[in-house]
């Protein structure tokens, strides 16, 4: 039982933080992006550092489901709805005023941050489609 606690309390923390990351990564892209390209020394380094997060939460998070001790009360969803708005958002206001900086680190982000919740759902289909035998 000690496991299961020790389990839960890793997904908790690595959730926290990955939630943490991703909304401060969301947050500096956009102040990035409203002054011209301010941030963009720090971006890439901001960027690294969330996709390695997100890396390992979605990591431990598939490792506790295929071992039986996760299931999944949270829907990636949300996330990938809040950096697709964003982007997009972003993107359109770029393309009509040149006074903005679109963050060239942005669209990696977004591209890992869905390779991760496709790979994750895949996974989930799976264990799904190995329970019901």
């Amino acid at each position: 039982m000690r496991k299961l606690t020790e389990d839960k309390i890793a997904k908790i923390y690595w959730k926290r933080l990955s939630d943490f990351w991703g909304l401060f990564t969301i947050s500096l892209f956009t102040v990035d992006f409203f002054t011209g390209g301010g941030m963009r020394q720090i971006t890439t380094a901001i960027a690294v550092i969330y996709i390695s997060i997100l890396g390992i939460f979605i990591g431990e998070k598939e490792y506790l489901r295929w071992k039986n001790i996760y299931i999944s009360k949270f829907f990636g969803e949300g996330y990938i709805i809040l950096w697709t708005t964003i982007l997009v958002i972003l993107v359109i206001i770029s393309s009509f005023s040149r006074r903005y900086h679109f963050p060239e680190q942005m669209s990696v982000v977004y591209i890992s941050v869905l390779t991760f919740y496709f790979a994750s759902l895949r996974s989930k289909i799976l264990k799904k489609r190995r329970l019901a035998k």
